[in-house]
């Protein structure tokens, strides 16, 4: 409703707009009681305050620019490393336990041999022995032990073994990089009393 009425309101004034005859201007009456100003009154104007506006001058801007050279530079040799290139495939396949050199089973106070089959590549073997509880729960007894062949003898000084107690060993090849090549192989070791 109030809509309506705005909209008749605002035609009408289109209309009133439309028909409209000029307003004649009227002279302007000064009130008898306010003094017109003379000469000497006449108001100073007032100082306005100036506006400061500051400018700035951003820096330049840059642009990368190509620039050609008259001779193009020598490329610079690169050396290739002189390591043979052989896939994990190739050398791993026939890494494992030399079962006919390892003792598995082996008299308390004796020294067992652990073996393996070697690794084209191969540097060092490190080797690593530990001990499971009757839980199976896997104790390290030493995992620092490298050498160069492909056999290990654990000596009576380097550890002592205990019957009832079942030992596992594990052994992989590192290259003169000394980078891991294959995933680790390995067997148990079983103590027994003669």
């Amino acid at each position: 409703m109030l809509r309506n009425g705005l909209l008749i309101a605002l035609v009408g004034l289109l209309l009133a707009a439309c028909n409209a005859q000029p307003t004649p201007v009227l002279p302007t009456l000064v009130p008898s009681n306010t003094p017109l100003p003379t000469q000497a009154e006449t108001p100073t104007p007032q100082p306005q305050p100036t506006e400061i506006v500051a400018t700035f001058a951003l820096p330049p801007t840059w642009t990368p620019t190509a620039i050609s050279s008259p001779t193009p530079a020598p490329a610079t040799p690169t050396l290739e490393p002189t390591i043979p290139q052989v896939t994990a495939l190739d050398v791993c396949g026939t890494f494992g336990v030399d079962y006919s050199r390892t003792t598995r089973q082996f008299p308390l106070n004796t020294e067992p041999t652990l073996a393996w089959t070697a690794v084209a590549g191969a540097s060092i073997y490190r080797i690593s022995l530990f001990a499971a509880d009757a839980n199976g729960i896997l104790t390290t007894l030493f995992d620092d032990v490298y050498v160069a062949e492909t056999s290990y003898t654990i000596t009576s000084g380097i550890f002592q073994f205990q019957v009832g107690t079942v030992y596992g060993w594990e052994v992989y090849p590192i290259d003169n990089l000394n980078r891991q090549m294959c995933l680790s192989r390995g067997a148990e070791l079983i103590p027994f009393q003669p």
